[in-house]
């Protein structure tokens, strides 16, 4: 059982790539396999907000198929057409029991929402749940990480099935790692391959990787094309379903540019250990070209705190051009639990959060030029438990050669108050950096 999903191991670099579009917006019919006889339907609804009749085009691409749209589209799908002002129900469009997606190909006046229903095999509704409708927006771009957060299976009957769609012209090689709510990992990695504008959906995936009661369970997808990811979580209550949107961070933002102007660096597994004689790492962000601007620059990183070693404030980071100026930094205070972020010229924001010792937490930066504010946000298995956000007095992102360097740690204590995180451990680090445009 667990092949299914983990089955495809490869090993590739992640490439940027264009995404392929036809148009359109794209639906994930996420079916599972029935509970007790219930079936789960996908209803889709359209609207003509226009004062004329418009038409659209539906076009279903099953799970695992290839769905690169033909050089003559008018051959395949459905037309349709719809008067000004109406609202109608899509039924019959997509096969019974079927998975994949629905592709929608129409005129900018229509407008489309979509639910997950479960129905009694008596065929009462029980439950709907919102779904989102896929387009450019909610599209990640290769490379980057979203997260599927709030997964769930339980002995009672609650299960979740997870999903990805990928945009590209090529096919996708993408990671889906799962932890438990601890930030324990489930399993390892798995590596699977979506088709070129295709789908793939996994129903029961916690029960595939083993799991038989666990919640609050995160999923981080990474793809080599661009790509959707999602949950689909049917509680044991006949009245509870619920669709999860990959999270859209700070972090996680699809940034200003085509597709290859985004620079990327990576530090995967355990890259830094904080000790006496080694306290301090400064990583040269090669991945921001001299004499390029950017707007954003965003990176996240695994931070494990084993004990504080000074009375004061820990040195997490520092971010910074080397000669000035200061961007940002980040200092935690363990004994009264108080983040300080400083963003450079004495401009300081400060919060309170639970940075326990002996505790794994998931950071993640945005420094937003073009909205003047640097937002932090920190995870604890799975969970938000802090945000943090003010604005920033160095609105320019560009060196000349000089280098911009993201410093862990610190070389020694400063000012009897701020100290290396002796023993602190920093894994998983991705860094990005967006172009002005």
């Amino acid at each position: 059982m667990k092949n299914a999903i983990c089955g495809i191991v490869v090993c590739c670099a992640f490439l940027l790539a264009a995404p392929v579009w036809a148009d359109g917006v794209y639906v994930p019919v996420a079916s599972g396999t029935p509970i007790d006889g219930e079936t789960i339907r996908t209803n889709i609804f359209v609207t003509n907000e226009g004062a004329e009749v418009r038409r659209f085009r539906t076009r279903f691409v099953p799970t695992n198929t290839d769905g690169t749209p033909p050089e003559n589209e008018e051959e395949v799908g459905t037309l349709m057409s719809i008067n000004p002002g109406a609202t109608v129900r899509l039924q019959s469009i997509v096969p019974d029991g079927a998975t994949g997606m629905l592709e929608l190909d129409s005129a900018p006046q229509l407008s489309f929402s979509a639910q997950l229903e479960r129905v009694t095999p008596d065929g009462f509704s029980v439950a709907t749940g919102t779904m989102p409708i896929v387009g450019r927006d909610q599209v990640a771009n290769a490379g980057e990480t979203r997260r599927v957060l709030g997964l769930k299976r339980s002995q009672a009957g609650a299960r979740s099935d997870v999903g990805v769609i990928s945009f590209g012209t090529e096919p996708a090689q993408c990671d889906l790692t799962l932890y438990r709510s601890d930030s324990t990992r489930i399993q390892q990695t798995a590596v699977i391959v979506v088709p070129p504008l295709g789908h793939r959906h996994f129903d029961g995936a916690l029960g595939i990787l083993g799991e038989e009661s666990v919640g609050d369970v995160r999923m981080d997808v990474k793809c080599s094309q661009p790509f959707f990811a999602y949950g689909v979580t049917r509680d044991a209550e006949p009245t509870g379903i619920a669709f999860h949107a990959a999270t859209v961070s700070g972090a996680d933002r699809v940034g200003p540019g085509a597709p290859g102007s985004v620079g990327i660096l990576r530090r995967e597994g355990e890259f830094f250990v904080s000790t006496s004689s080694n306290p301090v790492l400064s990583i040269p962000l090669d991945n921001l070209e001299a004499g390029v601007q950017y707007s954003l620059v965003t990176f996240e990183f695994d931070m494990r705190i084993e004990r504080y070693r000074g009375p004061l404030f820990n040195t997490v980071f520092n971010f910074v051009r080397n000669g000035g100026p200061l961007y940002a930094a980040l200092f935690v205070r363990g004994d009264r639990d108080k983040t300080i972020l400083d963003l450079g010229n004495e401009r300081e924001v400060q919060g309170p959060t639970n940075w326990s010792e002996r505790a794994n937490f998931r950071v993640e930066f945005t420094y937003d030029t073009a909205q003047r504010v640097a937002t932090l946000l920190v995870f604890r298995g799975g969970s938000l438990i802090q945000q943090v956000s003010g604005g920033i007095t160095n609105p320019v992102v560009v060196h000349n050669g000089e280098g911009i360097n993201l410093i862990f740690g610190l070389s020694r204590v400063f000012d009897n108050a701020f100290y290396p995180p002796i023993g602190w451990r920093f894994s998983n680090l991705e860094v990005q950096g967006f172009p002005v445009q």
